[in-house]
């Protein structure tokens, strides 16, 4: 089974959002399973965990919206581990900082 992560601040007013990609990919693509950093019971530094789904990740999937800085320091951790697939979601009317514009950016409208 593939994975796809989800990198997004835990922010109530995304779980909606979160849970409308998941559906909509693992509905998609049966042998897609999507989580979150926030979806398992943590056993361990939160961190670490999202490590782990990153590195165990096919497919990222990024909200770069709002600017959060822990979205920016997972982007960061992704990148030093050079994984191969990222796609990132940002705002119609904000630009892709230049730090993120060698990744695929693709804009979502709502």
């Amino acid at each position: 089974m593939a994975n796809c992560f989800v990198i997004m601040p835990f922010r109530p007013e995304l779980t909606y959002l979160y849970r409308t990609v998941k559906a909509h990919v693992e509905s998609a693509f049966p042998e897609v399973s999507v989580e979150r950093g926030d979806d398992r019971v943590l056993t361990g530094p939160l961190l670490d965990k999202i490590v782990d789904y990153i590195r165990q990740a096919d497919v990222i999937v990024a909200d770069c919206s709002g600017r959060n800085p822990n979205v920016f320091y997972e982007l960061g951790r992704l990148r030093s581990e050079l994984l191969v697939r990222r796609l990132l979601r940002v705002e119609p009317a904000i630009e892709v900082l230049l730090s993120l514009k060698e990744w695929l950016a693709r804009k979502h409208s709502s």
